[in-house]
């Protein structure tokens, strides 16, 4: 009679055990950095002028917050699969103080680039944080700064965009303008100014 053995099952690789990442809490930071660039692309048109200098400018710019944006969101993902590759068990210790690390790095970035592309992005980030209930403590903790440390804008800015929307320069439609802003908010900011008389009028108004 032949003498058959039964090979015992083989077990996975290391290699092998290490590319089964938990998911789980992880796909938390992910959603959020996914959710926060479908948010951040869909930025409000900007005006073109006749001037192509100016056009070329904004072009150059749209071009350099998308790519400030792609990068940023990419460093987050390889950060998660990078810091959490290799753990088997979710419920270890160690387990989750890389998963908070990671959480805590991934938000960094995020206000980072909220106060670097500033508009709809700081508006993104405010939502972000009150999700609180799904989005981990991480994240609301540290985007929460984004409701009282809006960023300003530039001078040059604000002139661009009154001249766009109103169709005359600032310094027609107003005797003063106090460059520094009394307030900042996600999509609009507060100066103090003084409008031009109106014929017939005496002074000016505010």
């Amino acid at each position: 009679i032949k003498r058959c053995e039964v090979n015992p099952p083989r077990h996975a690789s290391g290699s092998a055990a290490r590319a089964r990442v938990p998911r789980g809490r992880l796909w938390w930071g992910v959603g959020t950095c996914a959710a926060a660039g479908a948010a951040m692309a869909a930025q409000p048109g900007e005006g073109l002028g006749d001037d192509p200098l100016e056009r070329i400018s904004l072009r150059a710019s749209a071009a350099r917050r998308g790519a400030r944006a792609f990068w940023a969101l990419g460093m987050v993902v390889l950060d998660y699969k990078w810091s959490l590759r290799g753990f088997e068990d979710r419920k270890s210790e160690g387990y989750k103080e890389a998963l908070s690390a990671c959480h805590r790095r991934a938000a960094d970035r995020l206000l980072e680039l909220c106060h670097a592309q500033a508009g709809v992005y700081i508006k993104a980030g405010q939502h972000i944080s009150s999700l609180r209930p799904l989005i981990p403590q991480e994240y609301t903790s540290v985007l929460g700064t984004l409701h009282d440390d809006a960023p300003r804008s530039a001078e040059d800015d604000v002139r661009r965009v009154f001249r766009e929307e109103m169709g005359v320069e600032l310094d027609r439609a107003f005797v003063s303008f106090e460059p520094l802003p009394l307030g900042c908010a996600s999509l609009a900011q507060v100066h103090k100014a003084r409008l031009r008389p109106v014929e017939g009028e005496e002074g000016g108004g505010r």
